[in-house]
C-alpha cells in the first residue's frame, strides 16, 4: 500500500505557471517521494507570489506527473510587504488546517516548508491533533530576517519586534507541535533548536538544498551562439535569481570598469529593483541583464560561465545557510563568488573566490589573481563539480531523504 504524502509549500513556482520553470525543492520532494511509490499531494496557492497574477479563481486540483496539486483559493497581494499579504497568509494557512481535516483519512506524513509561518503553524497543529507525522523544513529565519533587514533605530526596533510578537509566538509554537524540523545546516537547526522546548537530538535533522543538475542533457538554446560577440576572449561570470533588495551589487559596481576587457558579467532575473540596477550599470559595456530566464536558458547561461556571483547581505539568514543559488552554481563547475562569512565560507574555502564586500576594491582584486591563474581556476571548477556530486544532487539527497523519514 502506497504511503500517503501531503506536502504544503505556498510560494514556489510550478509547472503550471511555465513548463520552463526550474523545479525547487518541495516539488523535488514530491518527484523523489513518487518515484520510491509514494502517493503525493502538494498543496499549494491559487496566488502565484512571483507573478502576483491568480492561477485558478476558486480552489483548483490537477494531475501532475508526480502526483496531485490542490491550489487554495486565496485573496492575493500587490505588494511584498503589505498587510493584504499576511491576510493572505493566514486565510492560506486556515484552509490548510482545514484541507488536512478534511482529507486525513489520505494523510499519514505532512511535509510543511516554514516560512511561511502560517502554514507551518496550522499544519503541525492540525498534524498533533489528528496524530499525523509532521517535518517542519525551515528555509528561511522568520521573522527573525524581518527584523534583521530593517535599519531602524534601537527604539524603533523593538516596536517593531513587539508589533511581530504574535509571529515569534507561532514560530515556537510550530517547533514545539511538530514531529520533526528539518534544515539545509546545522546552524539553521540551532536556530530552530534555540526555540522549541524539545531538544532531542532525533527531532532535527539536516536536510542540504539539492538541485537537479542540467550537466549531460540536451538543450536547443545556445547562450554562446547568441552572445559571440558580446564574450569575445573574455570570461562569464553569472548571477541568476530575483533583483530585491536582498543583494549587495555595490562591490559589482566597483569592479566591472576595470574588468572590461576580461569579464563579460550577464545579470539573469526580474524584480522590484531591475530598473535601478539597470540604470546603474548603463555605462557599463561589459554588464549585460537578461531578464527571467526558463530552465532551459538557465542551463544554458551556467554551461557557458565560469564563475557565480552570489553578492548576498551580511544577514544571519544567509551567514547561517547554504542558499540554493550556491549549489546551483556547484552544480555547473562554476566558481562561487562570494563576500559572506559562516556558512557559505566554511563549505567553499579553498573552492570558491571570496571578497570582503566593505573594501571597494576587493571584488576586483580577487577576480585579477584569478584570471592570472587559469590552472587554479580549473582545479577549482572541478572541486565544485566534485562537491556537488558528493553533497548535494537532487536525486541523491532527497531519495535518501524520503526513504528515511517519509
Amino acid at each position: 500500500m502506497k504511503k500517503k504524502i501531503l506536502i504544503v509549500k505556498q510560494s514556489e513556482p510550478l509547472f503550471v505557471d511555465d513548463p520552463g520553470t526550474r523545479p525547487w525543492r518541495a516539488f523535488l520532494i514530491q518527484q523523489y517521494a513518487n518515484k520510491e511509490g509514494m502517493k503525493t499531494t502538494y498543496l499549494t496557492s491559487t496566488f502565484d507570489h512571483y507573478t502576483k497574477n491568480m492561477r485558478y479563481k476558486s480552489t483548483s486540483m490537477v494531475e501532475g506527473k508526480f502526483g496531485k496539486y490542490v491550489f487554495l483559493k486565496t485573496p492575493g497581494y500587490s505588494q511584498n510587504i503589505s498587510l493584504a499579504r499576511i491576510w493572505d497568509n493566514c486565510i492560506f494557512g486556515f484552509k490548510v488546517f482545514l484541507h488536512i481535516f478534511r482529507n486525513r483519512k489520505d494523510i499519514e506524513v505532512i511535509f510543511v516548508a516554514f516560512p511561511t509561518i502560517e502554514s507551518a503553524f496550522f499544519a503541525s497543529l492540525a498534524g498533533r491533533l489528528l496524530g499525523k507525522k509532521v517535518i517542519t523544513d525551515v528555509r528561511d529565519l522568520w521573522p527573525d530576517i524581518i527584523v534583521e533587514s530593517t535599519n531602524f533605530n534601537f527604539l524603533s526596533r523593538l516596536l517593531f519586534k513587539t508589533l511581530l510578537l504574535p509571529y515569534f509566538i507561532m514560530a515556537r509554537l510550530t517547533f514545539l507541535l511538530t514531529d520533526s524540523i528539518s534544515a539545509p545546516t546545522q546552524s539553521y537547526l540551532d536556530w530552530a533548536k534555540s526555540r522549541t522546548l524539545w531538544k532531542g537530538d532525533n527531532k532535527f535533522l539536516k536536510l542540504p538544498f539539492g538541485y537537479a543538475s542540467c550537466k549531460n542533457k540536451d538543450f536547443d538554446f545556445n547562450f554562446e551562439a547568441i552572445l559571440e560577440k558580446q564574450i569575445k576572449d573574455r570570461r562569464v561570470c553569472m548571477f541568476a535569481g530575483t533583483l530585491n533588495k536582498m543583494w549587495n551589487f555595490e562591490p559589482l559596481m566597483h569592479a566591472a570598469k576595470s574588468l572590461e576587457g576580461e569579464i563579460l558579467f550577464l545579470i539573469a532575473g526580474d524584480g522590484s529593483e531591475k530598473e535601478k540596477l539597470e540604470l546603474e550599470f548603463s555605462s557599463n559595456s561589459n554588464v549585460i541583464f537578461l531578464g527571467w530566464l526558463g530552465k532551459e536558458k538557465l542551463c544554458s547561461l551556467m554551461r557557458l560561465s565560469t564563475f557565480g556571483l552570489a553578492p548576498y547581505l551580511p544577514l544571519d539568514n544567509f551567514r547561517k545557510n547554504i542558499p540554493n543559488k550556491i549549489i546551483e552554481y556547484l552544480s555547473s563547475s562554476l566558481i562561487v563568488i562570494y563576500g559572506l562569512d559562516g556558512e557559505i565560507d566554511s563549505l567553499l574555502n579553498g573552492i570558491g573566490l571570496r571578497y570582503l564586500p566593505e573594501d571597494q576594491n576587493s571584488l576586483r582584486n580577487v577576480l585579477n589573481n584569478a584570471l592570472e591563474s587559469p590552472v587554479d581556476l580549473l582545479k577549482k571548477s572541478t572541486a565544485s563539480q566534485v562537491l556537488f556530486q558528493d553533497s548535494f544532487d537532487a536525486e541523491y539527497v532527497y531519495t535518501s531523504f524520503v526513504k528515511e523519514h517519509f
